[in-house]
């Protein structure tokens, strides 16, 4: 059973925008994984799931670039009578601060250079040998690219090619226990419409 709260407010301004919303979301009986003597891992319902904070989103433009960003600041914890150990009550895979920030700027006619840098923060995750809880760094993550765009016909509306270098710098940003999303990733797109 999940009950959500949000309450939000937004500044809208002819030079920027700013939206800010504090959550709090219960999940009661939530489904956690544990560590069980064998170091196997097994799946458990808990008393309790409980994330509360505030995200931020705000954007603006100078000159011809445009800024974007988005930052979530939250505290998230399992509740279960049965566990003593108050470190055992952060969840897994769940960071306590992330966010992006978003440039884009035009380079020449149709062509539109884009920028966007990555924040998550620390999170714990059980390591699959030994079984025990650790801490997990988080990560900064830079993006580049490169976009244009020509106008293809009525029928198809803009045709618009990218291309992309994300994770820049290469870092290791976690999604779970040693599973790092990818590395370094050149990407080519082509949109229609």
């Amino acid at each position: 059973t999940a009950r959500s709260a949000e309450f939000g407010a937004a500044w809208l301004h002819r030079a920027f925008d700013l939206q800010a919303v504090l959550f709090h979301q219960r999940i009661d009986d939530a489904v956690v994984r544990i560590t069980l003597p064998s170091t196997r891992f097994q799946r458990v319902n808990r008393d309790r799931f409980t994330s509360g904070g505030l995200e931020l989103t705000a954007g603006t433009a100078v000159g011809g670039m445009t800024l974007r960003g988005d930052l979530t600041l939250q505290r998230a914890r399992i509740a279960d009578r049965s566990i003593a150990d108050p470190t055992q009550r952060q969840p897994e895979d769940v960071p306590d601060v992330f966010g992006a920030l978003y440039a884009t700027a035009p380079l020449m006619r149709q062509v539109e250079a884009q920028a966007r840098w990555r924040v998550a923060g620390a999170t714990r995750c059980t390591n699959a040998d030994s079984g025990a809880l650790e801490r997990q760094a988080g990560a900064q993550v830079f993006d580049v690219g490169i976009e244009r765009r020509w106008t293809a016909s009525r029928m198809l509306g803009a045709l618009t090619a990218g291309l992309q270098v994300e994770n820049l710098l290469d870092a290791a940003l976690y999604d779970k226990c040693g599973l790092p999303q990818a590395g370094r990733t050149l990407r080519l797109s082509i949109r229609v419409g």
